[in-house]
Formats: C-alpha cells, structure tokens, sequence
C-alpha cells in the first residue's frame, strides 16, 4: 500500500508465473500453449506501463519481441483495462488505448513481426570475426536497427556493419 492508500502488486508478473505454471501441469498444456501462456503472462504489463512519450521505435521493439503473440497481448491489455476501470484513471484508458491501437497498425508490418535478414553471419566474419556469440550480437543490433527502421536495406546493413564493427574487429 503507497502513501495514498492504493493497493500496488508490483513485479506481480513473476508470481503470476509460478501459479500458471502449476496450473498449466495439472491441465496438461501442450508446450506450445505452455510457452505461449506464460510468455503472455509474463510480458502483460508491456502495454499497460508504457508511457505517453513512448516513441514509435519502442512499439517497433515491442511488436518485434512479441512477435505473433503481439495480437494476443492487445487483447490482453484490452481486457485487463476494462477489468481494472475503476482503479485506472481515465487519462491512462485512453493512453492505454492509443499505445493498443498503434501496436496494432504496427503488427501489419510483417517486416517488423519477421523481418528478412539483411546480413549474415558470413557478412560479419568477413570483417575479420571468428565464429561465436561477437557474430551473433552483432547481428542482433543490426536487426534492432532494421526493427526500428533505422536500415532499411541490404547496403545499408552492410554500411552499418563495416561502421560500426569493422574497427572492432582488428582490435
């Protein structure tokens, strides 16, 4: 309980977890649902505590992330707003709303949900990488970049990379 009285369950995500785990054993979810179960649960409050100077590359980040359980998680957010209107300010409904509403025109975008690859592995290690997880973050900041459409093609990429990385790598 806060100073104002207000009830809080912070960090409540975890502990939600660990119950639906034990209930999702005794249903005998298949792993499938078992996974996607959990991950809803456990990134629920992803829409609900984003802020209203959220920028649209963290909603790219976002619908990235979630992936194809992005519509499931609106839905989610959807339900939970509507479950807690009396505890919600109305200024946080229509926040709530809008993020929803921009995660949604966002997940039309298949190159955000799954995005080609621009690079590969042998594009990094062609700047002198061995093979090993180095190769993999980079790849992975690169497709960050791509997500948040701060590149948007193959030659771009690669002008990132030599950029970015290509010092690095004789270092």
């Amino acid at each position: 309980m806060d100073e104002k009285g207000r009830i809080h369950f912070f960090h409540h995500e975890a502990f939600s977890c660990q119950r639906a785990e034990g209930i999702i054993e005794r249903l005998k979810f298949s792993n499938l649902l078992r996974n996607k179960t959990l991950r809803l649960i456990e990134h629920h409050m992803r829409i609900l505590n984003l802020h209203q100077e959220t920028k649209e590359t963290a909603l790219r980040r976002l619908v990235n992330h979630m992936a194809d359980e992005t519509l499931l998680l609106a839905l989610h957010t959807l339900a939970d707003k509507e479950a807690s209107r009396g505890i919600l300010p109305f200024q946080n409904n229509e926040l709530i709303e809008s993020h929803t509403l921009r995660i949604l025109d966002l997940l039309k975008e298949k190159e955000i949900v799954h995005p080609p690859p621009f690079i590969t592995g042998h594009d990094v290690m062609a700047l002198g990488y061995s093979p090993g997880p180095k190769v993999g973050q980079i790849l992975n900041f690169i497709r960050a970049k791509q997500v948040e459409g701060e590149i948007r093609n193959r030659e771009e990429a690669l002008n990132t990379l030599k950029e970015r990385f290509e010092i690095s790598a004789k270092n």
